[in-house]
């Protein structure tokens, strides 16, 4: 009996030191180039922006509401934040730049927010993404660019990044991130243009270890069953 107790009193102190690792490891990490980013992820994918189809290397989508597919990934842009332009500029655009095609977002007036949701068609654990905005044509001024990670509609986590500026739709600025999981990246600004491309995105190892909240579930499972089959058998004995 006293080792049966022992064992349960093993098995929950177990369990709890798991929950707590899990839940001190299942936190933001932010990265300043792709390089210690993608050392630190698995089943890395690029959703791939692409040119306007040809001739035209500039779709303007419209104002508001308003996205479209690349890859596995919608890019989205919300009426809420104001009327914006939404745009898809390629590659050699206007004198060579932008040099990748970019996904940008354009102020109207002076009460809109850019902002560029990006939503991907699976959880995933890490995104990456080259960014930058712009104040107006030609300038180097940047903002305090914020991102926020969702899972659906629930909010995981956020931080901000400051831009260094530059031309009209430099994505000079690298940002990537690792955290719980979560579907959804939602960038915003002030200043009158927001661009991103070379985006990625990182999914979970299906041959990962399970996380040791997993363990510690499993663990008082265990006990449970082990606590049940005790009863019985007592019960079996009167």
């Amino acid at each position: 009996m006293k080792s049966f107790r022992n064992m349960i009193v093993v098995c929950v102190a177990f369990a709890a030191i798991l929950f707590v690792a899990g839940s001190s490891n299942a936190s933001l990490i932010t990265y300043s180039n792709f390089a210690d980013w993608n050392s630190n992820v698995t089943n890395v994918s690029n959703e791939a922006i692409l040119n306007p189809t040809a001739p035209a290397t500039f779709q303007d989508l419209g104002s508001g509401n308003q996205s479209i597919e690349f890859g596995n990934a919608t890019f989205s842009q919300t009426a809420s934040y104001g009327a914006a332009e939404f745009y898809v500029i390629g590659s050699g655009f206007s004198s060579g730049l932008p040099t990748a095609p970019i996904v940008s977002s354009e102020r109207t007036n002076s009460t809109d927010v850019t902002n560029i949701k990006i939503v991907f068609g699976y959880v995933v654990n890490g995104f990456a993404l080259n960014f930058g905005t712009s104040n107006v044509l030609g300038t180097t001024n940047g903002s305090t660019v914020s991102f926020q990670l969702l899972n659906g509609s629930t909010s995981v986590d956020s931080f901000t990044k400051a831009s260094t500026g530059g031309n009209y739709f430099n994505t000079t600025d690298f940002v990537g991130a690792t955290d719980t999981a979560f579907d959804t990246v939602l960038i915003t600004a002030t200043d009158y243009t927001l661009n991103v491309n070379n985006v990625y995105d990182a999914t979970p190892s299906s041959s990962s270890v399970p996380e040791p909240s997993t363990f510690a579930m499993l663990c008082i499972g265990g006990v449970g069953l082990a606590v049940r089959a005790f009863r019985r058998k007592k019960l079996a004995m009167k």
